[in-house]
């Protein structure tokens, strides 16, 4: 059989005539993890996980955190560090974050306590399993999100999953947003 080929330069602008409405159709380029959590308040607005929220403050790949525990007392504060070890693919925020935390004694405390609790109260189920007894030096949670979307699940390498969505995290005994506790360090 044979096909009339096209022009060499004709089929370059067919390409990306081509590949620039495929993008115009999907209202963006690409969309990575990093452009997802840079600079941004990730929080449980519904009030009844143990993760609070993650703060991320950082070009996006790596930078400091605050992640939010909510304890007997109310919501804390630990201090980290996230890195993101590996973006997913596609035009989609997704990938796995690191969180390396940086806790004062104290707050190893705060957190071994609200375990406790949280383990104790009947309550809590299956979410209260696959939270670690010990404030772990590092964690590695799966990150899924979508563009455009105010939502995002972390889920974490013990298969808890942590729906979050964008905003402050809220103390459930006030009912308003609450100002952090916890100090970022340093970068």
């Amino acid at each position: 059989m044979n096909r009339a080929r096209l022009p060499q330069p004709l089929r370059i602008l067919l390409a990306a005539v081509l590949g620039a409405l495929a993008l115009s159709a999907t209202g963006c380029g690409t969309y990575h993890l990093n452009q997802h959590i840079q600079d941004s308040h990730w929080a449980d607005q519904s009030g009844v996980q143990f993760y609070g929220g993650f703060r991320f403050l950082g070009d996006g790949f790596s930078g400091r955190a605050v992640v939010t525990f909510r304890g007997p007392d109310g919501p804390f504060d630990v201090p980290a560090r996230y890195t993101i070890d590996k973006r997913g693919e596609g035009n989609s925020p997704t990938g796995w974050i690191a969180i390396a935390y940086e806790p004062t004694e104290e707050l190893k405390v705060r957190y071994r306590e609200a375990v406790k609790r949280l383990k104790a109260d009947a309550k809590s189920g299956g979410e209260a399993a696959k939270v670690p007894d010990e404030l772990p030096e590092k964690e590695r949670f799966r990150a899924i999100g979508r563009y455009g979307s105010p939502e995002f699940t972390l889920t974490s390498e013990s298969d808890l999953a942590i729906n979050l969505s964008r905003g402050a995290v809220v103390d459930d005994r006030e009912g308003e947003p609450r100002k952090a506790t916890g100090q970022p360090t340093q970068p």
